[in-house]
């Protein structure tokens, strides 16, 4: 029975190319744009989800309104970070990030421009999840002058990976002049999907001395924290803006507190979970430039509608042809097939319709894709085998579209009136309709 309603629906595509061309590709074209903007949308939505305590991880953001001006800003101080992390048991472990851009790099009797290098702390490795090819993470940034390049990086700089033991001499601003670092390490690169993407880290113990000298008001560090588990941002947030007020409180006196608050002002601190950074956050001091999750559920919105839009056009069109195979039926409903078995066969023919348009949307995914990737500036990947759901995902999907959208026509074809039909006269009995 299978094998006859295979049969009969490629002798049908056959038979009626052109109408079967643009049934198949209108279909297809639909499921591939909506296939691309949903590759667009998950990627988005992908971002910093690599990092396995992504999920405990936030980054403390300051606003303030002093004076009239507005402030809304990544950056806190080395003093807040240290009396946080000690009067806290949420928090687990943090890191400090310290930007040093435009700097000269000189390996190898060469001298180049780094745009963006970045100062860490210790614990960078234990927070987030970039592995090392070689070196040891734990102890790779805990003295003075050292530093882990990424394999990019070291490629560049050396032609070659495995470079601890190397020497690399860094030209600073800020007054700190050249300093020369020892390579003690090289790491992966971060993945695309990453709101940051240091290429070189510089143990912060190499500036110690300065960052000791820092106070409440030097905001030129990007802090992350690593919350305890179990911990509520929520909870903590509220904690740290009842420890902030109370040490306002304590430096200024009540009266000068309340005083300035009266006038409107304020400052406070606030958690960011990092993987809600790229698409919820677009404060001063971001390290690269984020999306809009709004903008994201829009075009995943646009996904549906142009998926549905294709479905309704495929129905139409499966509709209008009714016409073409009304002696079909009849002849089928005189020999004895029955309007459940005529149901069975149209909605076949409109699953094997759909299965064959999702492969040739497959197929333009990977076409489209190099050029897809150029124009939404994303490195959008599409891999079958990256997953055994996914073939067994659109496979499943082609079966379901296939049955929604075949579903009329298969109740039009089988309610034609076989007498009327031979008469040519076709019609349809709209009481099985409705």
């Amino acid at each position: 029975m299978l094998n006859n309603y295979f049969k009969v629906a490629v002798r049908n595509i056959l038979k009626y190319k052109i109408f079967s061309f643009i049934n198949i590709a209108g279909l297809a074209i639909g499921i591939a744009c909506s296939l691309l903007i949903f590759l667009f949308a998950r990627y988005e939505l992908s971002y910093d989800r690599f990092h396995e305590k992504g999920d405990r991880i936030y980054r403390l953001s300051s606003r303030a309104l002093i004076g009239g001006t507005s402030i809304n800003q990544t950056s806190s101080s080395a003093e807040t970070f240290r009396a946080y992390t000690s009067e806290f048991p949420e928090i687990e472990s943090g890191v400090k990030f310290s930007r040093f851009g435009g700097v000269t790099i000189k390996s190898d009797g060469r001298t180049l421009i780094e745009p963006l290098c970045m100062a860490v702390d210790s614990t960078y490795f234990n927070i987030f999840t970039q592995p090392m090819i070689h070196g040891d993470a734990r102890s790779a940034l805990t003295e003075p002058n050292t530093v882990v390049l990424t394999a990019s990086a070291a490629q560049k700089y050396f032609g070659r990976t495995d470079v601890r033991g190397e020497l690399i001499t860094v030209g600073l601003a800020r007054n700190y002049g050249d300093i020369s670092f020892t390579v003690t390490g090289v790491c992966e690169d971060l993945p695309e999907n990453s709101h940051f993407h240091p290429t070189m880290l510089l143990s912060m113990a190499s500036f110690q001395a300065a960052v000791d000298r820092t106070g409440w008001s030097w905001n030129n560090f990007v802090t992350y924290f690593l919350l305890a588990e179990g911990t509520q941002a929520p909870v903590l947030q509220k904690k740290i803006a009842d420890y902030l007020e109370k040490r306002n409180i304590e430096r200024f006196g009540l009266e000068s507190y309340k005083e300035w608050r009266a006038g409107g002002d304020y400052w406070e601190y606030y958690l960011q979970p990092l993987q809600g950074i790229h698409l919820d956050s677009d404060i001063n001091g971001e390290f690269e430039a984020n999306g809009n999750r709004n903008y994201v559920y829009m075009f995943m919105v646009i996904s549906v509608v142009i998926l549905v839009i294709a479905c309704f056009n495929f129905m139409n069109l499966s509709t209008a042809r009714s016409s073409l195979r009304a002696r079909e039926v009849s002849i089928r409903k005189v020999v004895g097939s029955s309007r459940w078995g005529l149901i069975r066969q149209f909605l076949g023919e409109s699953v094997f319709l759909s299965l064959l348009a999702c492969v040739i949307a497959i197929g333009l995914v990977y076409l489209l894709l190099p050029g897809y990737r150029n124009i939404v500036g994303r490195e959008i990947g599409f891999d079958l085998l990256s997953s055994p759901l996914i073939i067994p995902g659109l496979a499943g999907f082609g079966i379901l579209l296939g049955m929604l959208s075949g579903i009329y026509p298969a109740f039009v074809l089988s309610s034609i009136d076989p007498v009327r039909a031979m008469k040519g006269r076709m019609g349809t009995d709209s009481r099985v309709l409705w």
